[in-house]
C-alpha cells in the first residue's frame, strides 16, 4: 500500500532525498561560487568608478554617477 505522499517506505523517501542531495548540491555549490565572484567584481567595478570620479574631478570634467 502507498502512503499519502506516494512512497511505499520511509525508506523510499530517504533514498529519493539522498539523490537529489547529490544532484542539487553540486549546482549549489556553483551558485555560491559565482556569487562571490559577483560580489568580487561588484567591488572592483565601485573602486574602478570612484577612481574614474576622482580623475575627472581633477580634470575639471563633470562626471556621471
Amino acid at each position: 500500500m502507498t502512503g499519502t505522499n506516494g512512497f511505499t517506505t520511509k525508506s523510499d523517501l530517504k533514498k529519493l532525498k539522498q539523490c537529489w542531495q547529490q544532484q542539487i548540491d553540486p549546482v549549489m555549490i556553483e551558485i555560491a561560487k559565482h556569487r562571490e565572484k559577483e560580489v568580487f567584481h561588484w567591488h572592483q567595478y565601485d573602486r574602478i568608478l570612484n577612481m574614474f570620479n576622482k580623475i575627472a574631478k581633477k580634470v575639471g570634467v563633470a562626471a556621471e554617477d
